[in-house]
């Protein structure tokens, strides 16, 4: 089902692919970019959202999952933002005086 409502203003991702297809028996892949945390992955294996430190973990350039994945599933990897970009006020000496 597609997206209904208002268009998401904010917000950065980046998708990663991997160099090495799914045989049933490796379990380390190597990411088209570094990561610096796993907490900066959304990883999706045949529609299912896998869970960091359970089903995969991640260091560098490198995705490990738990278990091998099965021959001809799927996956989409996406990489929040580098950064967090927040957007702050900058009150100078006048505007904190009206």
């Amino acid at each position: 089902m597609p997206y209904i409502g208002r268009p998401i203003d904010a917000g950065d991702y980046k998708e990663i692919t991997l160099t090495e297809a799914f045989d049933g028996s490796r379990t380390a892949f190597t990411m088209s970019e570094s990561v610096g945390s796993h907490f900066q992955l959304f990883v999706i294996l045949s529609g299912v959202l896998q869970h960091w430190g359970d089903s995969y973990t991640c260091v560098g350039t490198t995705l490990t999952f738990s278990a091998a994945p099965s021959t001809g599933e799927s996956i989409k990897i996406l990489k929040i933002a580098d950064t967090l970009s927040i957007t702050c006020l900058l009150y100078t000496s006048d505007a904190a005086e009206e």
